[in-house]
């Protein structure tokens, strides 16, 4: 697909949202394709016109950016896409996201009592859209977050001593990577005993011993959960999913 068509598409796509028809589907078309175009303000583009159709900023980050950054995997997959151009457009929606992220509460925002909840992607682990997501979900709620990315065993150590927080998420992404959170969940247990540790992601999903390999508290990709399961909200299951632990 040529990059003028992709652009095209953008605004074909999401033009036609602006009626009756807003499909979910039709979003994150327009929003891929806007991550593929030369125009660097095209997926600015389609998140403008997403709002003129009335489409919650939430909805949004939560479901239109993931679902777009699964379709150019798959199209990488199938060899549609080279691993460069998907790279550089999952660059892209990241950088969306941290957009609209300026609209949303800040950890600087949040109430002094705000619990405080640990991200962490383990080194050398270079997914970074889905956790970003999940940290403004959380941002959302009126939590403060902490984002480690490719963290050390160190980094996890020096974020806990400066600012304990009420849970640690480790976001794994595949079933041979779950070796790789164990440090980190070692590190929480000594620096900061008994503060609870979830670990999410895909591997949570096609893996049952997710716990046992990482010897972390609980396995789930559904951040409600994950919050009710550490004391953090009482929150009935499934009010925010987040099939964004990735």
């Amino acid at each position: 697909m040529s990059r003028q068509l992709s652009h095209d598409l953008s605004h074909d796509v999401i033009s036609r949202t602006r009626g009756l028809t807003r499909s979910v589907d039709d979003i994150t078309l327009a929003l891929r394709s806007a991550a593929l175009s030369c125009d660097l303000h095209a997926c600015v583009d389609v998140l403008a016109r997403a709002r003129l159709a009335e489409l919650n900023d939430g909805f949004f980050a939560d479901v239109c950016i993931p679902q777009a950054a699964r379709l150019l995997g798959e199209d990488w997959v199938s060899d549609a896409l080279s691993f460069a151009e998907v790279s550089i457009a999952t660059a892209r929606l990241q950088g969306l996201l941290r957009h609209m992220g300026a609209d949303w509460q800040s950890d600087q925002a949040a109430p002094a009592d705000a619990p405080t909840v640990l991200v962490v992607v383990p080194e050398p682990v270079q997914h970074t859209l889905g956790p970003s997501v999940l940290v403004s979900q959380l941002r959302r709620r009126g939590l403060s977050v902490g984002l480690l990315l490719r963290a050390t065993r160190s980094d996890v150590g020096a974020f806990l001593r400066r600012t304990p927080p009420g849970a640690v998420f480790v976001s794994v992404s595949c079933v041979k990577r779950l070796v790789l959170a164990r440090p980190l969940v070692t590190q929480v247990r000594q620096s900061a005993p008994g503060i609870p540790v979830v670990i999410g992601g895909p591997a949570t999903v096609t893996c049952g011993d997710a716990c046992a390999i990482t010897g972390a508290d609980y396995a789930t990709s559904d951040a409600s959960e994950a919050l009710v399961l550490c004391g953090l909200m009482d929150l009935p299951r499934g009010t925010m999913r987040a099939e964004t632990m990735i």
